[in-house]
């Protein structure tokens, strides 16, 4: 199972795979563009919390780059 089907097992808020939101989302004020994967769109704050908590136990799992 990927991040993103996890994630949208418990999110309540909105989760953007379309090309044009894809693009919208990847940049910033600075030269760099990264193209996300999807753009997360929390409906409120316990959406927010448990993103936080689901970021957190999945970096335990990643390798120390």
């Amino acid at each position: 199972m990927s991040y993103l089907d996890e994630i949208k097992q418990f999110l309540r808020g909105d989760v953007a795979q379309d090309e044009k939101t894809r693009d919208l989302y990847s940049r910033d004020a600075s030269l760099f563009e990264i193209r996300p994967e999807a753009v997360i769109f929390p409906k409120d704050v316990e959406d927010v919390k448990d993103l936080v908590k689901f970021s957190v136990e999945k970096k335990k799992n990643l390798p120390n780059l």
